[in-house]
């Protein structure tokens, strides 16, 4: 079903994609096979080790302990793909329709 999705929202190697909440990087394993840059931002710090691991030998996708929210993110466009806690949802949607370097949210559940 991942798979699916993430072929659908046509990432390509040009695209910068920030993925909020990877936990245990399902998501972010199909992420890394189609965009050119992955940064997955991770609150929990046991779930980022598990995922700094897996991912050691990708150089594109960096994992980062961090919470998401008070992450700063760079001076460059860039997208979205998330799969965040409902009582979060609004404070992380609130955070991005007010970066205007944001560009597009895939997916929000």
């Amino acid at each position: 079903m991942v798979e699916l999705i993430v072929r659908r929202l046509n990432i390509g190697p040009n695209d910068f994609v920030y993925e909020i909440g990877p936990g245990r990087g399902m998501i972010t394993r199909e992420l890394a096979k189609t965009a050119g840059k992955v940064v997955a931002v991770e609150i929990d710090p046991r779930l980022c080790l598990h995922l700094q691991v897996e991912f050691t030998a990708n150089p594109q996708v960096k994992i980062i302990n961090a919470d998401w929210l008070n992450y700063r993110v760079p001076e460059s466009n860039y997208k979205v793909f998330a799969n965040i806690p409902f009582n979060l949802t609004a404070k992380i949607v609130n955070r991005l329709v007010t970066d205007r370097k944001f560009m597009e949210a895939f997916l929000v559940v």
